[in-house]
């Protein structure tokens, strides 16, 4: 960058319209402002300490939130080289959420909008994110398939399996590799911690008059004698996408979603643990009826992983790691088997991994290591060949990483870096190859935080990328810039703001040419964007409240498939520029609890056919969204071990459409309209 970082943050403030977030935070600070006196807050120190005393004073321990993501060891949050997010237990519960993407919907700066054939995919920070950039582990695995990085979101895993989300809003690569360029999400089940019992939920959902969900859940934990823990969650889950009956889907055609949107998901992890050795294994099972051209993608997944950690030394930490993945990614089963043949493939991928832990002191962490994993993918139908004229190909990917932390009085430093080189039994115009450094200052103290980041990152070309473009795809190129702070107005109150810079080198971009029935990936030059987050947070025994506020600007963008306004006014397709939402949870007497959440996304545009002969494609605006939701929850409901949930999902009944965010015309896809839940839980022993 040619500019100065003080400019980037001057040039991001000034043209971001700073004035609603100012006022949604002052009204919001208000608001918990006036609940943290009724708590009887005592907020008078803020006053009274001076800036030298608030740095002196030690923050408490017992009451830092910490997290394993982001960092090579459990850190505070606060103190984390990253913009984090934690969705625990508790907000996870008394959300009403029913699927990720309910969830997620809550956390500033993600988006959701619609991939092809259906599937909904996530966006960052006003980038669409769906295809390698944004990496989902469930307890630390993988879950991104292997052909193109996709994870498809919508009806996916269980929530009641789920016990916490933890998420780094930014560059990833350095820790994880070329998957996490823009994000992380690790999805951590309830089997990550010991649980001695088990506990059953289900539930059903009803929506334009129409049965919509019907979902089911286990969890089991037991320790036996000798010190091993087994834990067990599974889950299976049937909705629909959407319950309405279309009478134009765009092109002039009457569509049933009742019908042709449902999706099918069913999997289960398990895993047990004995000192330093664990063993996870993990299924998942995931369909979806494409409603477009009435068929079904099947993608599944079977996981297994051993680690074992062990301490060489008093100062020295390693843990060695093995993990076998075989997958369907993008399994047709019926429709047009020309189009469907060259994207069925199976993939297998043999993972090795070594992290070494260096503690000389309390106040240095060296961080090292290595990793080298083994893709191979073969297509179902044997005429389908590669670009070399092979059924099947061979890609070995070789990192190293290491990081070094200092921690002091008044500063914590961060430095690290990660090379990753990717090498193939195709002939390979460019080798792909990376090398990404990242840089951070941060520090907690009692009453606030800051944190100055700058990251590189990168995506790695996938199996289906590098066959798309002949092997001539390049890597993305990522560089990130961000500066977050955050103050402690009282134990209950918390407020967050952050800035970021973000460009995209070489951008990998989809396209389809509709003569050849093939697919396309191809470099562009540079998307930039910039953007602001801010967060407030409100928690005590009684009261629950989070509100937050994220925006991005389009500063340069040289993707012209994602353009839907012009130069001087930026903006990409499908995704919102502005997002509030506000969740409030309220802990009444006799284990009652009222929750509720809400959302508003600004007003998005996107391209459609408008006929069936897919050759009038038009631009159009959808209007603002306001979601709504309520849910009302009972514990010790005629026993100790029963709990009942009731939701009334978008009470507006408003139509939200996963719009496209590129111009491939697909029709915009409805979520459902209200939505009445119920769920029970009964637990034994946990």
């Amino acid at each position: 960058m040619n500019e100065s970082g003080i400019s980037h943050l001057f040039i991001i403030l000034q043209w971001m319209k700073i004035k609603q977030a100012i006022k949604i935070c002052v009204l919001w600070l208000c608001v918990l402002g006036y609940l943290g006196r009724a708590q009887q807050a005592d907020t008078s120190y803020l006053l009274k300490a001076s800036t030298r005393e608030m740095m002196e004073l030690k923050p408490k321990a017992e009451e830092e939130q910490t997290a394993s993501i982001g960092s090579f060891k459990d850190t505070k949050i606060r103190e984390i080289p990253g913009i984090i997010t934690v969705l625990d237990n508790q907000f996870i519960q008394n959300s009403g959420a029913r699927d990720l993407v309910d969830l997620l919907r809550l956390v500033p700066g993600m988006d959701f909008a619609r991939d092809v054939d259906d599937a909904v995919g996530v966006a960052v920070r006003g980038n669409w994110a769906m295809e390698g950039k944004v990496l989902f582990m469930l307890n630390g695995l993988q879950m991104n398939e292997t052909g193109y990085g996709t994870f498809v979101c919508k009806g996916r895993l269980e929530i009641d399996n789920i016990e916490k989300i933890e998420i780094v809003r930014g560059p990833g690569s350095t820790l994880y590799g070329g998957v996490a360029s823009l994000a992380v999400i690790n999805i951590i089940t309830k089997t990550s911690r010991y649980n001695d019992g088990v506990e059953f939920s289900g539930g059903l959902g009803v929506s334009e008059s129409k049965l919509s969900r019907k979902q089911g859940a286990v969890n089991f934990g037991h320790k036996f004698n000798n010190g091993t823990i087994f834990n067990f969650s599974g889950y299976v889950n049937h909705s629909t996408i959407s319950n309405i009956h279309a009478k134009d889907n765009g092109r002039g055609n009457p569509l049933n979603y009742n019908d042709s949107s449902g999706v099918f998901s069913e999997g289960f992890v398990a895993g047990f643990q004995l000192k330093g050795f664990s063993y996870n294994f993990v299924y998942d099972n995931y369909n979806l009826n494409i409603s477009d051209n009435i068929s079904k993608c099947i993608m599944k997944n079977i996981i297994n992983k051993v680690d074992y950690t062990f301490k060489a030394a008093k100062w020295l930490s390693v843990k060695p790691e093995v993990s076998y993945r075989w997958s369907l990614p993008w399994n047709y089963i019926d429709g047009d088997r020309r189009l469907n043949d060259p994207l069925t493939a199976i993939n297998n991928r043999s993972d090795f991994k070594l992290t070494t832990l260096i503690t000389p002191n309390a106040n240095i962490l060296v961080s090292a290591g290595g990793q080298y994993y083994i893709d191979e993918s073969r297509y179902q139908a044997r005429a389908v060949t590669f670009y070399d004229s092979s059924n099947s190909a061979r890609f070995n990917n070789a990192a190293a990483f290491a990081e070094v932390q200092l921690f002091t009085k008044y500063i914590n430093l961060t430095a690290g870096a990660r090379y990753e080189k990717l090498n193939s039994s195709l002939k390979l115009e460019n080798v792909p190859e990376a090398f990404v450094p990242r840089f951070a200052v941060t520090k907690a103290f009692e009453y606030f935080h800051l944190k100055l980041l700058y990251s590189n990152s990168y995506k790695i070309p996938t199996i289906q990328n590098i066959n798309a473009s002949l092997g001539s795809i390049k890597p993305e190129d990522i560089q990130v810039i961000e500066f977050e702070t955050g103050f402690k107005l009282s134990n209950a109150l918390t407020f967050n703001v952050n800035v970021f810079d973000n460009q995209i080198r070489n951008p990998i971009v989809f396209g389809y040419n509709s003569l050849k029935a093939t697919e396309e990936y191809f470099n562009k030059t540079l998307i930039y964007n910039r953007g602001a987050e801010a967060e407030i947070v409100y928690r005590s025994k009684v009261i629950n409240a989070h509100a937050n506020f994220s925006t991005y600007f389009n500063y340069k963008n040289e993707l012209n498939e994602t353009f839907v306004d012009s130069v001087q006014t930026p903006e990409l397709a499908g995704i919102s520029r502005y997002k509030a939402t506000f969740y409030l949870n309220v802990n009444l007497p006799k284990n009652w609890s009222v929750n509720t959440n809400f959302i508003y996304t600004s007003a998005r545009k996107s391209y459609i056919y408008t006929d069936s002969l897919f050759t009038n494609l038009e631009l159009r605006k959808v209007a603002p969204y306001k979601l709504l939701n309520l849910s009302v929850s009972k514990r010790e409901l005629f026993m100790p071990q029963l709990k009942l949930d009731v939701t009334l999902n978008n009470i507006f009944n408003q139509t939200y459409y996963y719009l496209n965010t590129v111009s491939n015309g697909f029709s915009f896809l409805p979520d459902q309209r209200f939505e009445f839940t119920i769920r029970l839980t009964y637990k034994i022993g946990m």
